[in-house]
């Protein structure tokens, strides 16, 4: 898996593969670009393992899901884990895709941060 990965990216992940399990929580990071025009801003969301908020974005970096802009994130409630389809998780999610995710987890709103 990470043969074809620059090295730095190699240690990124690495990092996060070494970190405890238990420890790490499922982060939502939502990204938009403000000097776009107003409903053309938002770029994409991603859901990744981290410790932290920091960690999620050097996760989100690290396995290729960050477009850049600026990014909010918010760490997701334990108990929404087993919904969370396991290839919504490190990768960049299209704005239809946060929209059906929302639905799975109920519908609550908590991770609308999107235009």
């Amino acid at each position: 898996m990470l043969c074809d990965v620059h090295p730095v990216r190699r240690l990124s992940i690495k990092l996060v593969e070494d970190s405890k399990e238990e420890q790490m929580s499922l982060w939502w990071l939502s990204f938009a670009d403000p000097n776009r025009p107003q409903g053309r801003q938002f770029l994409g969301a991603a859901i990744v393992r981290a410790l932290d908020f920091v960690g999620a974005v050097s996760s989100a970096h690290a396995l290729e899901c960050n477009p850049g802009g600026e990014v909010k994130g918010l760490e997701l409630p334990r108990d929404l884990e087993e919904r969370i389809p396991k290839d919504y998780v490190g990768v960049l999610l299209s704005k239809e895709q946060c929209m059906k995710f929302d639905k799975i987890i109920g519908g609550s709103g908590e991770v609308r941060q999107w235009e």
